[in-house]
């Protein structure tokens, strides 16, 4: 639901101002990653380990969780910086 809303707001352009459109846009996909990476981690915590690596790439959720972290941290840059 996030990704369609994020592709309307693409589309749509609801904003006046370019910036704050691109900041909804960051905020949207910061949202969405989250999401993704917070399944990842779920993944990763089960006694699944080898089906963690074959789809997520990470050996255990510690390797998960702080790519989160590192994601979220650069996209909070990125949204200042826009």
């Amino acid at each position: 639901v996030s990704a369609l809303y994020l592709a309307a707001l693409a589309l749509a352009r609801p904003f006046k101002r370019s910036d704050d459109l691109h900041l909804a846009c960051i905020a949207n996909l910061l949202l969405t990653c989250c999401f993704v990476l917070g399944t990842a981690v779920q993944i990763c915590e089960g006694t699944y380990e080898d089906l963690c690596y074959t789809l997520v790439g990470f050996h255990d959720a510690r390797g998960a969780s702080q790519f989160v972290v590192a994601l979220t941290a650069a996209m909070l840059v990125l949204s200042v910086l826009v």
